[in-house]
């Protein structure tokens, strides 16, 4: 009898331990459990199912894609859910915010690869947040060691702006802006970004492909403004040049008819001589007259290809965000 009552007892424990030891496994991985539950539950739409499918993602990248339950909207509603606002030279294009991913939907044709690059940006905000003190410590050291030696101007405005906005988040900022846009990082970090993608340089050339763009476009703006404003100077000088000429000569001219008239020629041969200088010199400038001109449709066709160009700006920072103000025409 008294054998029974001590199993009884020790059965009783055994439950209590597994069901403490249980409780205790579930507290400390509350967000992995939350997080596979609604990851089970999400449906994409098509737009987004096929977003997911061309990251090439790892099983844990696809669990926390699918617990952010990422959605593609529209400027109205990608608005109101994002508190959209203006970042200088960054446009938003996608929020990560309350575990949830929010990705406008860009329709222009020549930013594909923009929306790809977005959520997998936005994906890493939400690795960042479910990484454990440790890891966040060591991805940290590595990161703001990778930044040292891959920062650029637009990179330094980038986290400048962050730094201002978002005090405490600039490093939450570069986990996701470098493992999305960076093709070559530590080894310490690819192998922390290799846990969620399976090629990382897939998820890069998305941001390459579309970056390009804006790149290249920018890049010949600034060297037609540039050849505009070298053109500029030089037609300048040589107008100036043609003017003070034709003044020298309708000066030598009035001169030569005045002596004309007068009679001050002693020969026919004088006469020839002086007239046949200022008809040279007529040509010469009616010759410089017509460079000029060339010159200056020359310089016409490079406007309007810069205009061109500025148009073709506009229309891809609208097609991103309508707010931002546009490159002014010449």
């Amino acid at each position: 009898m008294r054998s029974q009552k001590r199993s009884s007892i020790f059965i009783r424990l055994l439950l209590l331990v597994v069901t403490i030891a249980a409780f205790a496994t579930l507290l400390f991985n509350r967000q992995y459990f939350i997080d596979t539950i609604i990851a089970a539950q999400y449906q994409p739409s098509s737009e987004m199912s096929t977003i997911r499918d061309t990251l090439d993602l790892t099983d844990e990248g696809k669990r926390l894609f699918d617990a952010s339950q990422p959605i593609i909207e529209d400027a109205s509603t990608f608005n109101k859910n994002c508190n959209q606002h203006a970042e200088t030279n960054n446009p938003i294009l996608g929020c990560y915010t309350q575990q949830r991913i929010y990705v406008y939907r860009v329709t222009n044709p020549e930013l594909d690869g923009i929306e790809q690059t977005t959520a997998a940006h936005e994906l890493l905000h939400a690795v960042y947040e479910r990484m454990s003190g440790a890891d966040k410590a060591t991805v940290d050291t590595a990161l703001n060691d990778a930044y040292k030696k891959v920062t650029n101007p637009e990179l330094e405005e980038r986290m400048e702006y962050y730094r201002s906005a978002e005090p405490g988040q600039e490093v939450n900022e570069l986990h996701s802006i470098l493992g999305t846009e960076q093709m070559t990082l530590p080894a310490t970090l690819e192998e922390h970004y290799a846990k969620y993608f399976v090629s990382r340089q897939k998820i890069v050339n998305f941001f390459k492909q579309y970056n390009s763009i804006f790149t290249a476009t920018t890049n010949r703006i600034k060297q037609l403004q540039e050849q505009i404003n070298a053109e500029t100077v030089a037609v300048n000088q040589r107008i100036e040049r043609y003017n003070a000429a034709a003044a020298s000569l309708q000066t030598d001219t009035s001169t030569f008819n005045a002596r004309n008239t007068s009679g001050e020629f002693t020969s026919q041969a004088e006469f020839n001589r002086e007239r046949s200088q200022l008809v040279a010199r007529q040509n010469e400038l009616n010759l410089e007259r017509d460079a000029i001109e060339q010159q200056i449709n020359a310089s016409q066709q490079l406007r309007s290809q810069y205009n061109q160009l500025v148009e073709k700006y506009n229309q891809l920072s609208r097609s991103i965000n309508s707010s931002l103000d546009p490159v002014p025409t010449l």
